[in-house]
């Protein structure tokens, strides 16, 4: 039996965009690219996480972007 304090699982380091990528725009790496409000290249689509070219692969970036499209999809639908 091994002791650990924690464990990291890592799914990979590709994008998993393909399945958007007639509809909005990509980067060179195939993440989403969006604008500061999570907005894509197609309007009323938000992006966030991991896909996007925002998130340095991090778990807290993704998360907080993740509220910040969720608020910009509310403010898109208010209008």
């Amino acid at each position: 039996m091994l002791k650990l304090d924690g464990l990291f699982i890592s799914i990979g380091m590709d994008p998993n965009s393909e399945f958007v990528k007639e509809l909005v725009g990509l980067d060179e790496w195939g993440e989403i690219k969006v604008s500061q409000n999570m907005s894509t290249s197609q309007p009323g689509i938000f992006a966030a996480g991991d896909v996007t070219n925002a998130c340095p692969e991090q778990m807290a970036t993704a998360v907080g972007t993740g509220v910040g499209a969720a608020l910009a999809v509310d403010e898109y639908l208010s209008k």
